[in-house]
């Protein structure tokens, strides 16, 4: 027995395998690249993770120079107002510079400051100082120590007048903190 083949299905088995090539290119072209790609953004994944891991691991500090960082950066910008602090802090900066300070009064609450130059989510108080000297040597003493001083403070404004043997003098200061910087032991 003899198949004869015909021209209607030569065409016939033509089309089929365009077809089955079409669907083979399509599936490739779709399925596999997606995949390929899902593949290599996973690669690149894992080496950033790994450049990281490489990193910490690399990294020498112990988990005591963490907190003693934190504990620094806690005294410098505590994350609540620690007015108590502040008032310790110039207690003993009032001992060491021999100036008697009168009064100490609050200007502002807690306000965020406007300025671009400040940090964000930053909390500022403002508080007013009047003094009392013995010189305006002693006095420039204590200013210095208040802006050397272990906690940040702004000095804003700074005025003295110099009365028989005494300078009297006010200086207005900020103190800041942030509550959002949380650092848990």
């Amino acid at each position: 027995m003899q198949i004869k083949w015909s021209r209607t299905y030569i065409l016939l088995l033509i089309m089929i395998c365009v077809l089955l090539i079409g669907v083979f290119l399509y599936i490739k072209a779709n399925w596999l690249d997606m995949k390929r790609e899902s593949l290599q953004v996973t690669e690149h994944t894992l080496s950033e993770q790994q450049e990281l891991i490489d990193f910490a691991s690399n990294t020498d500090r112990s988990k005591q120079s963490w907190l003693s960082d934190s504990d620094n950066l806690r005294k410098k910008i505590p994350t609540a107002a620690n007015v108590d602090q502040l008032v310790t802090l110039i207690k003993g900066i009032e001992k060491t510079s021999n100036i008697t300070v009168k009064q100490m009064n609050r200007l502002s609450n807690q306000e965020v400051p406007e300025q671009d130059f400040y940090p964000a989510d930053i909390t500022l108080l403002e508080y007013q100082l009047d003094v009392e000297a013995s010189s305006l040597h002693v006095f420039e003493q204590f200013v210095n120590n208040l802006s050397n001083s272990e906690r940040v403070i702004e000095l804003t404004h700074i005025y003295y007048t110099a009365e028989e043997e005494i300078l009297t003098g006010s200086v207005i200061i900020r103190s800041f903190f942030n509550e959002n910087i949380l650092i848990n032991n």
